[in-house]
């Protein structure tokens, strides 16, 4: 079985690549068949995008830890 995958490189970090990051993680989590998505959220900024975008997706959006 040969299995081929895409990786994508950003020229600059932070909150600006968050659509992109989850537009192609769902496709991939689509190509693939994975149902189930958990993704990070500190503000709840990046869960509410993915709810939007995983769409007929199981998405769990976990807060970051306090006190760390």
């Amino acid at each position: 079985m040969t299995i081929e995958a895409k990786t994508v490189y950003f020229d600059k970090k932070g909150p600006v690549n968050t659509d992109e990051t989850l537009q192609q993680a769902n496709a991939r989590a689509a190509a693939l068949g994975i149902k189930d998505i958990v993704v990070a959220s500190s503000t709840g900024a990046t869960g509410a995008k993915a709810a939007k975008i995983f769409e007929g997706f199981n998405l769990v959006a976990v807060a970051g830890a306090v006190g760390f």
